[in-house]
């Protein structure tokens, strides 16, 4: 199986939307660690405009900032994650 990679283009948006429909759907069925809802985020606005940077986006969700923690990757230039948490 051959598989292309290309930077999605604006006539690339309604494809977008279909996917990120298809994955809430998908996420929906079983566990949800991100929390996405089908047509509240993703969706092809989002992608539209670039996505959110991710702090923005998760207080925008409803989202609380609980901490950062390390998980071993400092070699590789990632060394603290941000830890979110919603109350459901």
């Amino acid at each position: 199986m051959k598989i292309t990679v290309e930077k999605a283009a604006l006539s690339h948006l309604e494809e977008i939307g279909r996917l990120y429909d298809t994955l809430c759907d998908q996420l929906r069925s079983g566990r949800n660690y991100p929390g996405w809802q089908k047509g509240v985020y993703p969706t092809a606005a989002d992608a539209e405009r670039g996505n959110e940077p991710a702090e923005r986006l998760y207080r925008r969700c409803g989202f609380q900032y609980v901490g950062a923690a390390s998980l071993g990757y400092e070699a590789y230039g990632l060394p603290w994650f941000e830890l979110f948490e919603k109350m459901l």
